[in-house]
């Protein structure tokens, strides 16, 4: 899923092919049952206390790295959200607004 959101950005091959190698690198956290069972529960959560809506992708990211114990390094507000219902560590790669 992270793969796919972040390379969707690059409009050149080139670009596209050295990230799609670099992101290969990466431990992997698949979306399974569990997975999906725990974004649906965040998801009724957050529409519970009438939070702004989520992207579904950002759902199943954040629920597959809570099931391994990962963070989720982003620039994305949606997760500061999701970790109160996920119980995964939300990392800032910079300031909110600063990019």
């Amino acid at each position: 899923m992270v793969a796919l959101e972040l390379l969707t950005t690059i409009r050149d091959a080139t670009g596209r092919d050295l990230l799609a190698k670099r992101l290969s690198t990466l431990r992997q956290a698949p979306v399974n049952q569990g997975v999906c069972a725990a974004a649906l529960s965040a998801c009724s959560e957050l529409a519970s206390a009438n939070h702004a809506r989520v992207p579904a992708t950002d759902y199943l990211i954040a629920a597959a790295a809570a099931e391994r114990g990962f963070g989720v390094l982003h620039y994305d507000h949606h997760y500061d959200a999701l970790a109160g219902p996920l119980g995964f560590e939300s990392v800032w790669i910079a300031p909110p607004g600063s990019i």
